[in-house]
């Protein structure tokens, strides 16, 4: 007997998540995507206002939305410069340190200096 009133509920809630599912959210699912672009659009139509006005363009694809293939680049350029220039930095931080110790003076008087 306890069988079949587990199969009983089993099958009752099987088929109220059903029930929920096709008639509350399938019209959400329907709308959604719609919604979901008109959204997006306008998020870059304001976008596009707000840097024609500021002067200069996005870099945009045929349909109107940024060229992620280019912004990708752009991130990998200023990655590589910051490198650059963080491999700079550390060369002048080492040769401030060969002075600081030929001149006799402690790593503690420097300002800047990690403890």
């Amino acid at each position: 007997m306890k069988r079949i009133a587990s199969a009983w509920r089993e099958h009752f809630a099987r088929t109220v998540v059903v029930k929920f599912n096709c008639f509350f959210l399938m019209p959400f699912v329907d709308e959604f995507p719609l919604a979901l672009r008109e959204k997006i659009d306008d998020l870059f139509s304001a976008a596009k206002e707000k840097r024609t006005i500021e002067g200069g363009y996005p870099d945009l694809d045929e349909g109107g939305y940024p060229d992620l293939d280019s912004a990708r680049q752009n991130l990998e350029n200023t990655v590589k410069s910051l490198e650059i220039e963080l491999d700079a930095n550390t060369r002048l931080h080492t040769k401030f340190q060969r002075i600081q110790r030929s001149l006799g003076i402690p790593n503690a008087d420097l300002p800047g200096h990690n403890r």
